[in-house]
């Protein structure tokens, strides 16, 4: 794990470090800020609410969340997508996109 991950860990134990990134082959614009401290008991459907706001998505415009080529249910909580996907940085990293890119 890194220091960086560790230090935030120990500081906020609440909270999940995620590195939130575009999919390769997406056309949604890149994420100004692709860092952040989620609390433990939000959703992967409430994260995925904060990432369409920022990235002002229309309703119609899809938007697709996966954790290393796996699309976590939209009711697991991101405590639990970093008991089981936590990598060796200790962070959370999550991958969006459009519908048409994975399929």
């Amino acid at each position: 794990m890194s220091s960086k991950a560790s230090d935030l860990r120990e500081k906020y134990p609440n909270r999940v470090p995620v590195i939130c990134t575009r999919a390769s082959k997406c056309h949604l614009q890149e994420l100004k800020q692709n860092q952040y401290l989620v609390l433990k008991e939000t959703t992967v459907g409430q994260f995925a609410l904060v990432i369409r706001k920022h990235l002002n998505l229309q309703p119609s415009e899809s938007l697709m969340i996966f954790v290393k080529d796996t699309l976590p249910p939209c009711t697991a909580t991101l405590e639990e997508l970093d008991s089981k996907f936590r990598s060796e940085d200790g962070i959370v990293h999550i991958i969006y996109g459009t519908e048409n890119v994975f399929g």
